[in-house]
């Protein structure tokens, strides 16, 4: 009987270890993960591994990324390495894949640079030390005879979505690409003027990534503008210009406007309005800025500002930080925060005709203010007279048919459209959104082209969300529960102590 049993058991044992043997086997061939979030948080997005699958020709991949980097890029490199890892799964032998470190190298760092990659400055601290120097962080790409590059990757949030963009960039048709237009000519900023380093700069190289990025003007629209950005005009537009801006919302095009209604004035120490001209005519399709300013003097960051002859970083409530967005909406759901330096509220009036979304709002602890205001922040933290407080829209979407504005102003001999096609359009109270938030233009620009798919890679982040404060009454139920819990168990403790001691 007892052998019959030893028997059994190394039956059993043997059994499992071959069951083993069998799922490991699997498991080097069947390429899977298990997401146990709600909302499939920290799987692929479909865009992504779709990017790769049925590729018709070798996709090469030289990785140009400096080894054993520390803080804040320490995981970059195996991060990127687990994300290729999974497109190669898909791909198979069809990837090709280099892992090159130009560090040091000069004739790999020119390669790199041919190949669109450039380095980035490095600059870490540590106790007593100092470091400052340029590392490599990038991804080249060739399929066939088109190429692309990432030129770097510093942000773990955005390291899926960028690769995915180049590698459909690569793989799409020349003639499917898209074209947006950057509105130019009334004091809007044009984006070949910055220098490398400069957000503005680093967005339009990103953009081109997405799409095929034009300066225009207004009197001179292209007929193949797929999109048009109206980016912190500074002056009032005319009639005509108006009209085009009409004519082509008219005939279904894409637009978004991030308008300004204030602007700082260094030299008065005061803001400055803005008269664009813009917001009848925005008014009339659903929403528009208004003249009032956005301040919050519990939630704001640090601006560089003159005070007493000197420029000095200090936060300022004229420049509100919020939290406040509508996760349902894929252009802001991965928002880490929007900074909106002189942000203006958006007058909403909805239209039968028209699905509009307040996509961004400013914090509860908010106040909205008449202009013009000193730009002193310790004037800025005393209580205006008329402010009202609340939770402010600041950036809204609108889908659907909206009428002309401009109809009656077109040229002799024209027949204007009066009615338009289904649009789409993104209207922001703030210019400054732009180069403080890149990533919130940039999921603009794929929502005005279309890009669901490309909207569906969210942003990943490594590190902890913030804590939020829970409310009061939270907040004083858990301060009694603690210490509650622990007399509690101190007494249970006590309990069982008496009663099983000798």
């Amino acid at each position: 009987m007892r052998q019959t049993l030893q028997q059994r058991a190394w039956l059993q044992w043997s059994l499992w270890m071959a069951i083993c043997m069998v799922l490991g086997h699997l498991s080097l061939s069947w390429h899977s993960r298990f997401d146990a979030t709600h909302d499939q948080r920290f799987s692929r997005a479909p865009a992504t591994l779709d990017s790769v699958r049925h590729l018709e020709r070798p996709l090469h991949l030289d990785v140009w990324f400096t080894e054993d980097l520390g803080p804040p890029y320490q995981h970059h490199l195996q991060s990127l390495r687990d994300l290729i890892a999974d497109l190669t799964a898909v791909a198979g032998d069809t990837l090709e894949v280099r892992y090159l470190d130009p560090t040091g190298a000069p004739q790999a760092t020119e390669r790199a640079r041919v190949a669109g990659v450039r380095p980035i400055t490095y600059a870490r601290q540590t106790v007593g030390q100092s470091e400052a120097r340029q590392v490599w962080m990038g991804v080249g790409l060739t399929y066939g005879d088109r190429a692309a590059a990432v030129d770097a990757l510093p942000s773990l949030e955005t390291l899926e979505g960028e690769l995915t963009r180049a590698i459909l960039s690569v793989r799409r048709d020349r003639d499917n690409v898209k074209t947006v237009g950057w509105l130019q000519g009334h004091g809007e900023p044009s984006l070949s003027s910055f220098v490398d380093g400069h957000p503005l700069a680093d967005l339009s190289r990103s953009l081109q990534g997405r799409a095929n990025l034009v300066e225009v003007q207004a009197d001179s629209l292209p007929d193949h503008l797929d999109a048009l950005l109206i980016v912190g005009p500074q002056q009032a537009l005319p009639e005509s210009h108006r009209y085009a801006l009409d004519q082509f919302v008219m005939g279904g095009g894409a637009t978004g406007w991030f308008l300004a209604t204030w602007q700082p004035d260094f030299s008065t120490g005061r803001t400055r309005r803005i008269d664009h001209n813009l917001s009848e005519m925005l008014a009339s399709w659903g929403t528009s800025p208004t003249d009032g300013i956005v301040l919050d003097r519990s939630r704001n960051e640090r601006m560089s500002l003159p005070i007493n002859g000197q420029w000095l970083q200090v936060n300022t409530p004229i420049a509100p930080l919020s939290r406040a967005w509508d996760p349902t909406y894929r252009p802001v759901r991965d928002l880490e925060q929007a900074s909106l330096p002189f942000a203006t509220v958006l007058k909403l009036r909805p239209l039968p005709s028209v699905d509009l979304q307040v996509w961004l709002r400013s914090e509860a602890t908010s106040v909205w203010v008449a202009g013009p205001l000193s730009l002193d922040p310790r004037a800025l933290n005393t209580a205006v007279a008329g402010e009202q407080r609340g939770s402010w829209p600041l950036v809204a979407g609108i889908q659907g048919t909206v009428p002309s504005f401009l109809a009656h102003a077109a040229p002799v001999g024209a027949e204007p459209l009066t009615n338009s096609r289904p649009v789409r359009m993104v209207v922001a109270g703030s210019a400054d959104l732009v180069a403080n938030r890149p990533d919130l233009l940039r999921n603009t620009v794929d929502w005005l082209l279309e890009e669901q798919a490309l909207l569906g890679i969210r942003a990943r982040s490594h590190t902890r969300p913030p804590l939020v404060p829970p409310p009061a009454k939270i907040a004083w139920a858990l301060r009694l529960a603690i210490p509650g819990f622990g007399l509690w168990m101190l007494a249970m403790t006590t309990l069982l102590v008496r009663k099983f001691s000798p």
